[in-house]
């Protein structure tokens, strides 16, 4: 039982993890899309 509760909150983390990783991914191709559409 306690394996499982350490799992989840791995994946919780991992999950969290993620999402933000994927909002700095989104604010860095923004960054760099902006110079490219102006070229």
């Amino acid at each position: 039982m306690v394996e499982r509760a350490h799992r989840d909150a791995k994946l919780m983390e991992l999950i969290e993890l993620i999402e933000g990783g994927t909002e700095i991914c989104q604010m860095i191709l923004a960054d760099h899309a902006v110079p490219k559409a102006a070229v």
